[in-house]
């Protein structure tokens, strides 16, 4: 993208958005806000707060989420993030769904017809096409490096 927010979608607002999802962080896995503590469970808050806020990046939720919730508390964290993004058409979902699914492509469309922006509809469908599926392992047009030198 060119200009703006880094990546937050219009409309975040200062609450955040949604609902835990059943994500339940910090502490134990199985364990109670109570067994925190007072300065724990602000601790609890304090994050579910910062990974709920949709004005954050969404990688950056997800790397936060990645780096400190437990394996069942990631999965929760990426179901609700990966629903939320498709029932808002935000194209940040396709970190989560990819491009190259149908949920993918359903994402774009719904983008698409809910925005008019069929430029950004376009760059990103063109990253789709059958010359790009498979032409490089890093995936931004480049040719792979050469190998390197024998020793």
């Amino acid at each position: 993208g060119g200009g703006g927010g880094g990546g937050a979608p219009a409309g975040g607002g200062g609450e955040p958005q949604g609902s835990s999802g059943g994500v339940q962080v910090g502490g134990k896995p199985g364990g109670s806000q109570a067994s925190l503590g007072k300065r724990g469970a602000l601790a609890e808050c304090t994050f579910r707060f910062i990974l709920l806020d949709r004005r954050l990046a969404l990688e950056d939720r997800c790397a936060l989420a990645a780096r400190f919730l437990g394996a069942a508390q990631l999965g929760d964290f990426l179901q609700t993030a990966t629903r939320q993004a498709l029932e808002l058409a935000s194209p940040e979902g396709l970190i989560l769904v990819g491009l190259r699914t149908e949920a993918g492509l359903g994402l774009l469309q719904r983008y698409l017809d809910r925005t008019g922006d069929v430029q950004t509809a376009a760059l990103l469908a063109s990253r789709r096409s059958p010359a790009h599926q498979g032409a490089t392992p890093n995936h931004h047009g480049l040719p792979p490096p050469p190998p390197p030198p024998p020793p």
